[in-house]
C-alpha cells in the first residue's frame, strides 16, 4: 500500500536535476490520501515537465484528489496528465474537484475521472 512512506522515494525524485518526465501507474486500493498528498509534492520539482499519474481504482479521498489535482499549477510542468477512474473522493465534493479541474492550468492538462464514485469514502 503506498501510503506516506511507500510514495516518499518516488516524491523524492522532485530532487533530480535531469529528470525531465515520470509516469507512475499504481494499481487499484494501493494509494491512499497521504500517498496521493506526497505525490502531489512532485509539481515542486525545479526540472520535471511531465508527469502522468495513473491512480485508476484508488481510494484517496477528495484532500488526495484535490492535491494533485493542484500540481497543474506548477511553474515547470508543462504536461500534467492524472487518471483518477473509479475513485473514491467522498459525497459533496464532486462541485469542489471539478471546479479546481476546470480553472486555469499554467501547463497542458488531462484529468480522467470516469466512473468516479462520489459517495462516501471508504
Amino acid at each position: 500500500v503506498v501510503q506516506d512512506e511507500g510514495a516518499a522515494p518516488l516524491a523524492e525524485l522532485k530532487a533530480s536535476r535531469s529528470l525531465k518526465a515520470l509516469t507512475v501507474r499504481v494499481g487499484s486500493n494501493q494509494v491512499q490520501a497521504a500517498g496521493a498528498h506526497r505525490l502531489a509534492t512532485l509539481g515542486e520539482s525545479k526540472s520535471l515537465e511531465k508527469v502522468i499519474l495513473d491512480l485508476t481504482g484508488n481510494v484517496i479521498g477528495t484532500d488526495g484528489a484535490l492535491a494533485l489535482v493542484g500540481m497543474k499549477e506548477s511553474p515547470t510542468l508543462r504536461v500534467l496528465k492524472l487518471d483518477l477512474t473509479r475513485l473514491c473522493v467522498g459525497s459533496g465534493n464532486e462541485a469542489e474537484l471539478q471546479a479546481l479541474a476546470a480553472s486555469t492550468a499554467t501547463c497542458a492538462f488531462t484529468l480522467n475521472i470516469a466512473q468516479t464514485h462520489m459517495g462516501p469514502e471508504y
